[in-house]
């Protein structure tokens, strides 16, 4: 999904891609998936994920940082959602990797 600082088309681009998804078989590779400004996010929202391991093709080297999201789920009045990242240690560590999941929780605790 393009980004764009404009949240009402960054949300007309994400209904966009929605449906172009919905529309075709396999996987939907396009020139857009290559691209070494991106970031790979996928969700299974029907399970809880414990761990994931991402498919790649090793002839083409590249350091995208991958993340899943699992099931949302609310237990004990608490927003939680198993999410699992696959990032290169040499461009991010463990600190990038806690400020990213400490916004995350919070705006799962902001869902109204």
């Amino acid at each position: 999904i393009v980004y764009d600082a404009n949240f009402d088309r960054f949300r007309k681009n994400i209904k966009k891609e929605s449906d172009r998804v919905k529309q075709i078989s396999g996987l939907g590779v396009n020139s857009d998936t290559a691209r070494k400004d991106t970031i790979h996010y996928s969700s299974v929202p029907w399970f809880k994920i414990t761990g994931l391991t991402h498919a790649r093709n090793y002839k083409y080297k590249d350091s995208v940082p991958k993340i899943t999201f699992g099931k949302l789920q609310e237990i004990n009045n608490k927003r939680i959602m198993n999410i699992s990242i696959n990032g290169h240690h040499g461009l991010m560590d463990g600190s990038h990797v806690a400020k990213y999941l400490d916004l995350f929780q919070n705006l799962l605790n902001a869902i109204d």
